[in-house]
């Protein structure tokens, strides 16, 4: 494994931008190259399933990428890098990704099942990639679609581009609040203008979600938004935003609706605001506020069918 590891690390280093060097200490039948992009630098296994790959964890990527190698192209599976600081660290990643194993076997694991893969490592180093949860996403998009099924036809749903309201119609804005927790009520509210309504009206929408096989997953209400009028692009490019492009595991993450409550965020729903505070503002040096609501108590409208 060291000599392997030596090798890695002294391919990083000579491989030339858009080229691929064949790593030499593994057998033709185990063959992988050391790439290098314009953007990035890796490894590369040959990967002949159709299967779309594309996760993210802290400067590392796996993902999958027709490349060219001394003229001919070639589907592979990848483990590449922004981050040169830690280029010899991720030489071990990247050896323990190409490594075949005494009879191929660590390499077929790979191949047939890469996420397995990724999900060990990102067990050991933590994923920090993504900013949002996908039920929190998927939460946001059922919204989305329950506004496009009354008729509304615009709308502005950012990710994380917008500063005050996951989802804004001419008419009203809407904060949406999605939990795992079976019985439990409240939601975290992550800044002090969050559920200030603005010009028009404010809805929090509490989206109360289990994971179940039987659920829905983000790609399917993508698809169903697509069909509706949606533009494709936008979708995937707010999704980008989040860290959750095409071929995420995230995307295809199941979760079974259980709850899905409209409060009106009035005078009388729960909540800081500047006017919670004397003269309308928050106190000198207070920044930012972050706090916990508990729903249980609060008049909602359900929004299940």
């Amino acid at each position: 494994m060291s000599r392997l590891v030596d090798e890695i690390r002294s391919l990083f280093a000579t491989t030339r931008t858009h080229k691929a060097s064949v790593v030499e200490s593994l057998s033709p039948t185990d063959i992988a190259w050391v790439v290098r992009f314009s953007d990035c630098y890796g490894v590369a296994v040959p990967y002949l399933d159709n299967e779309t790959v594309s996760e993210r964890f802290h400067s590392a990527r796996l993902s999958t990428r027709v490349i060219i190698i001394d003229g001919a192209e070639h589907r592979c599976l990848l483990l590449t890098s922004r981050d040169e600081t830690y280029r010899n660290e991720f030489a071990v990643l990247c050896a323990d990704f190409v490594e075949p194993g005494t009879s191929g076997e660590k390499r077929r694991e790979l191949l047939q099942n890469p996420l397995r893969w990724w999900e060990r490592w990102t067990g050991l180093l933590g994923n920090v990639a993504s900013s949002k949860t996908a039920h929190g996403v998927l939460g946001e998009l059922l919204v989305l679609e329950k506004i496009l099924l009354t008729g509304q036809d615009s709308y502005r749903w950012g990710g994380v581009e917008f500063a005050s309201h996951d989802i804004e119609t001419d008419t009203r804005s809407y904060e949406v609040k999605s939990t795992l927790k079976r019985y439990d009520s409240t939601v975290t509210i992550s800044n002090q203008f969050q559920l200030e309504a603005g010009s028009k009206p404010l809805s929090l929408v509490f989206c109360r979600f289990e994971e179940s096989l039987a659920g829905d997953c983000i790609d399917d209400v993508v698809e169903r938004l697509v069909r509706r009028g949606m533009d494709k692009g936008y979708i995937d490019a707010v999704l980008r935003g989040l860290q959750l492009e095409p071929g995420t595991s995230a995307r295809k993450r199941r979760f079974r609706l259980l709850e899905m409550r409209e409060y009106e965020v009035t005078e009388w729903f729960p909540r800081i605001t500047p006017g919670s505070f004397k003269g309308n503002k928050f106190p000198e040096h207070i920044v930012g506020i972050t706090y916990t609501v508990d729903l249980t108590g609060v008049d909602y409208s359900s929004w299940m069918d």
